[in-house]
């Protein structure tokens, strides 16, 4: 009788070892973890069900600090690092070999580019979580995912970049127009591209600017006058790209050079 209840023991414990291994796996694929860092009042690491979004997060650590900047909030992905690090590869031998790119520029972005380091940041654009479901920039969050908010006070600069006579950053003014940090670089440098600037917002979010006085519309499919329009609001920690001029190819470099800062947020100055 006692070797009966013995190997029933025996086989409770190989069913209970087999079943709730795989119901810890099985719960494991329903959630992920989720940290957040920063200015918030609840920093930390959440578990959240699998398929949930950037509002769903937000509304767990609602509200934030006084000092929270939503304008330089970003997300770190690490399998979009390992992504990003052969793209740049790649974007990086395709400056290089661009075709009507001189030597001396070749060597100077050799040096700027060759050994720069990816990052898995991923543009995000944060607001209310009420505001922010249903939206394009809700996105899905994955197992891993880290969420940075940082303090206003860090991003008290606007950054101009180019072709300008003497770049820099300069202490941001609220309500001054990109002309005025312009201006604060010494102006337009000779070799300047006219009719349009870059405006790259502190998230990561990049804006062709044009300054001509018509401009082509492709959302509303139209001719506009931009003398009409307001001028682009400046934020703290944006920067200012004014482009360079190096004819038929000035475009494709522009392109090339954007891409490199999507996945690095460094802009190589040249």
């Amino acid at each position: 009788m006692h070797k009966f209840y013995k190997y029933l023991f025996l086989l409770y414990i190989f069913i209970a070892v087999s079943i709730f291994p795989f119901k810890a796996y099985s719960l494991s694929n329903k959630y992920i973890k989720v940290k957040v860092y920063g200015d918030v009042f609840k920093p930390g690491v959440y578990v959240l069900k699998k398929g949930s979004r950037l509002s769903g997060l937000l509304f767990k650590i609602w509200p934030l600090k006084k000092g929270a900047y939503l304008n330089d909030a970003f997300l770190y992905r690490k399998s979009l690092k390992k992504d990003n690090k052969v793209e740049i590869r790649g974007l990086v031998r395709e400056i290089l070999h661009l075709k009507g790119l001189n030597h001396r520029l070749k060597e100077i972005f050799a040096k700027k580019l060759i050994g720069i380091k990816a990052t898995g940041r991923l543009v995000v654009h944060l607001k209310n979580p009420i505001l922010l479901m249903n939206t394009p920039h809700d996105i899905r969050l994955k197992n891993g995912d880290e969420l940075i908010i940082p303090n206003k006070s860090f991003f008290d600069y606007v950054y101009v970049t180019g072709a300008v006579n003497h770049y820099g950053k300069f202490k941001f003014r609220k309500g001054n127009t990109p002309g005025y940090y312009i201006n604060k670089a010494d102006g337009l440098a000779s070799d300047a591209v006219g009719g349009y600037y870059y405006l790259i917002e502190a998230d990561g979010y990049i804006i062709k600017v044009h300054t001509t006085f018509i401009v082509w519309n492709k959302k509303m499919n139209r001719w506009e006058f931009s003398f009409f329009k307001r001028s682009q609001k400046i934020e703290p920690g944006d920067v200012i790209f004014i482009t360079i001029n190096y004819g038929k190819i000035t475009d494709k470099l522009n392109r090339l050079l954007l891409d490199v800062y999507k996945r690095t947020g460094i802009l190589p100055s040249y």
